[in-house]
């Protein structure tokens, strides 16, 4: 008969006959429970060998193994525990004991939190220590905040863990008008990753005025900082003399206008070219009644569709200023009928300016060329009759390309400097590119006027302009 061990592992019989006893033995089997406690996302715990039927055999030697996925997270010292080892420890995120009975297995999980963090030796960086584990943290500079933006032009970032970076190379503010609806209007930049809150004061609108066609129709505006527009409104007479105090035209009645020569002012010198046309009326310097000018959004100065091909404006003074017209820079591209250009001392040449320009022979720049004191790009490209240009001293570089394309042979180049300034504007181009080809050919001649007293006055005397093969003329 089957009989059973009491409790002690005995079994106590009286032996009466011949008694055989045999014992089965069998492993004892016991769980083993894993448990996370805290934020279990990308943390795991693994087994090996895995259980059978959901028991381990006693004496199976088990490996646990803790990983945690993202250095967000971390195990404090005494975070793990094992309920049959109370001196349980991982060891580069390992465990393994002798299971001899039911165990449990728990792992508590934080954010790592850090008080403090200091700035890399490489800028680049910031480091800081787990104020709970001691985890070390290396990382790039995160989530940048503007902390100062209280100037027009740009702004200085940090780094929004506080450790002390401030990024050494201001941002510039893209600024972006937005119209109150009162009749003013603010600028707001529009920076972003991380935003920026920079924002003007709120005033009136910065408007632009430009004279309709016939000018005695009034005149239209549009803000320039907010693009408020006003479509049509009349001329006042709140101006100067009676003139418009906002566009400037001034209806005398006295006179009809008329466009027969051009002055150009240098210093406190005072040309008139009969040869030229400035688009302005000789007698009250106002725009004709039918405009020769007109400026875009940006201040771009250019002739109006009307006189692109007009007999009479082959040869150009740019105004330094017209009435009711806000521009700095000016463009003629593709202008196939203009002959001969001045560019007055206060205006910029925009990029191909003259590009284009077939019948151009003549050009004078009196300025520093771009805003940034440079002959921009393809300024002169394909001014296939080009004879001579006049280059201010002002001008400080040229683009490679700005003298590109078909230039015609022979042309001379008076520069307004000295022959070591010049030297120096050529050593900044580039020698495998056009604008250096050009201006050191053999068919290219240059002039330098402040080291040559006659050239000096062939540029500026009683009725002349510019020097030409040693002779005085325009």
């Amino acid at each position: 008969a089957q009989a059973a061990l009491d409790g002690e592992g005995k079994y106590i019989l009286t032996v009466s006959d011949n008694t055989t006893i045999s014992a089965t033995f069998k492993a004892q089997q016991f769980t083993v429970t894993a448990t996370i406690t805290g934020s279990s996302e990308r943390v795991s715990i693994t087994l090996s060998p895995e259980a059978t039927d959901g028991k381990y055999a006693y004496g199976t030697r088990l490996t646990v193994t803790v990983t945690v996925q993202s250095t967000l997270r971390g195990i404090t010292p005494g975070s793990f525990k094992v309920s049959t080892d109370p001196d349980a420890e991982l060891v580069d995120g390992e465990y393994t004991f002798t299971v001899t009975g039911d165990t449990t297995i728990s792992v508590t999980i934080h954010e790592h939190e850090y008080s403090e963090y200091e700035v890399d030796t490489d800028r680049t960086y910031h480091n800081a220590y787990c104020d709970v584990c001691d985890y070390y943290l290396h990382e790039y500079h995160i989530n940048m905040l503007v902390i100062s933006a209280t100037t027009a032009t740009d702004e200085t970032l940090a780094c929004s863990k506080e450790c002390g970076y401030v990024g050494s190379n201001p941002r510039s503010h893209q600024l972006k008008g937005v119209d109150d609806g009162d009749g003013n209007c603010h600028q707001e930049c529009q920076n972003t990753s991380p935003k920026c809150d920079y924002r003007t004061e709120s005033k009136p609108h910065d408007m632009k005025w430009q004279r309709l066609d016939p000018v005695s129709e009034g005149h239209s505006g549009v803000c320039n900082n907010c693009g408020y527009t006003v479509e049509k409104e009349a001329h006042d007479t709140l101006g100067e003399d009676g003139a418009c105090s906002k566009c400037g035209y001034k209806d005398s009645g006295e006179h009809t206008c008329k466009d027969e020569s051009a002055v150009l002012v240098k210093g406190s010198k005072q040309l008139t070219l009969t040869d030229y046309r400035d688009g302005l009326c000789d007698e009250c310097g106002q725009q004709l009644e039918s405009p020769v000018w007109e400026a875009n959004p940006s201040g771009k100065l250019t002739l109006t569709a009307s006189y692109q091909a007009d007999a009479n404006y082959k040869k150009i003074v740019v105004p330094a200023e017209i009435p009711g017209v806000n521009y700095t820079k000016v463009a003629m591209n593709k202008n196939t009928n203009i002959t001969d250009v001045i560019i007055p001392g206060t205006i910029f040449v925009d990029n191909q300016a003259f590009s284009g320009c077939t019948a151009l022979e003549h050009a004078v720049i009196l300025s520093k060329g771009d805003s940034t004191g440079k002959l921009p790009s393809n300024l002169f490209k394909d001014c296939s009759a080009l004879k001579w240009v006049v280059v201010s001293a002002e001008v400080t570089s040229i683009n490679d390309t700005a003298f590109s394309g078909s230039i015609a042979d022979g042309c001379a180049i008076y520069f307004m400097g000295t022959s070591t300034a010049w030297s120096t504007l050529i050593s900044g181009l580039s020698t495998s590119k056009a604008s250096y080809a050009f201006l050191t050919k053999e068919g290219t001649t240059v002039r330098y006027l402040n080291d040559d007293a006659e050239a000096q006055a062939w540029y500026w005397g009683e009725d002349e302009v510019i020097p030409h093969d040693g002779k005085k003329s325009i």
